[in-house]
């Protein structure tokens, strides 16, 4: 749990960094003046910035899991043995596991923080968790559908990243 929460804060750390948003969004009328594309600093563009960055890790763990599961299926000359076997692949797993269940902890916290009827604090967070799972189903999509295909597996991440960050698919009814 430690890991996680180590982990969580470095996500958090890199998804809250001021250079993702607009400056004085709510004081400034010149919201962009650098001419850079920045966020608002709001709710949705924030957890959606704390999904891509939890995506990161939950990629990074299946690709070292699947490393784990090659090398020891070429070790075996008859499957035998599971995963489940190796520590670090069930290691891998609690940590995913334990990496959302604090997202989901600081995802409440943050729905809380935005001042919202306590009875509807669990609605809100049930959308939250639709919405971070169709983006990180999309981005999942994109390196299992097109392995070989980095021009159409970009074209994806793009659009999951137009979709959800940048909030190009608003009128989408998959996302929200």
């Amino acid at each position: 749990a430690l890991r996680a929460s180590h982990l969580f804060e470095a996500i958090r750390h890199q998804a809250h960094d001021p250079k993702w948003y607009i400056s004085n969004y709510r004081k400034s009328k010149d919201n962009n003046s650098d001419g850079v594309m920045k966020l608002k600093p709001e709710f949705r563009q924030i957890h959606a910035m704390l999904s891509l960055h939890i995506w990161f890790i939950h990629r990074r763990l299946y690709a070292e899991n699947q490393l784990l599961a090659s090398a020891s299926s070429e070790s075996n000359t008859t499957i035998t043995t599971t995963n489940t076997n190796n520590p670090q692949y069930n290691a891998n797993l609690l940590l995913q596991e334990e990496l959302f269940d604090i997202f989901w902890t600081d995802t409440m916290s943050r729905i809380r923080a935005q001042g919202v009827n306590e009875l509807t604090v669990n609605k809100h967070l049930k959308d939250a968790q639709r919405a971070t799972f169709v983006h990180c189903t999309q981005l999942d999509h994109a390196f299992a559908e097109y392995p070989d295909d980095m021009e159409k597996r970009f074209e994806v991440v793009c659009d999951a990243v137009w979709r959800h960050i940048l909030g190009g698919g608003e009128g989408d009814e998959d996302i929200e």
